[in-house]
């Protein structure tokens, strides 16, 4: 960090967990008007606090996006792709075809939700294809590797 005086200047050098989920902090504080240096250490519970009995008022969870599980089929392929989740949901994002040199060739929204979508690749080269996939609910992402021959 650093800190909003011109002259100081903090680093945060580490944190650690400790096993009861207690937190030790340690860094260091430099003043360059008076040349002063200062090493600190800060022990906290697992709420963060300095005193025993303090306890945090709002909590949240955050859940992690979980990618989202596609097929793609027939692959490799000769004409057209089909994207399906692996857990029959229902698609609904966006989708973007990229050829091996990072270009986007296909491009489509799906606003409404389908078992599958249709990806046209009949018109493009035969190479390495990567189909990204985007779900408009939770934004999990999900990237597939399609040969078209």
């Amino acid at each position: 960090y650093k800190s909003f005086a011109a002259t100081n200047f903090g680093v945060l050098c580490d944190a650690v967990e400790l096993p009861n989920g207690d937190l030790v902090i340690t860094g260091s504080a430099s003043d360059s008007a008076t040349n002063k240096q200062a090493i600190w250490l800060l022990r906290t519970d697992a709420f963060g606090c300095l005193q025993a009995g303090c306890y945090p008022l709002n909590t949240i969870q955050i859940e992690p996006i979980q990618p989202f599980a596609l097929q793609a089929y027939p692959n490799p392929t000769s004409a057209n792709i089909t994207l399906q989740s692996n857990n029959g949901s229902l698609l609904q994002g966006s989708v973007q075809v990229y050829n091996a040199q990072g270009q986007i060739v296909y491009s489509i929204i799906q606003n409404l939700a389908s078992a599958t979508i249709q990806i046209p690749l009949n018109t493009q080269a035969t190479g390495l294809y990567y189909v990204r996939y985007t779900n408009a609910i939770n934004k999990g992402v999900s990237t597939l590797k399609v040969l078209k021959e």
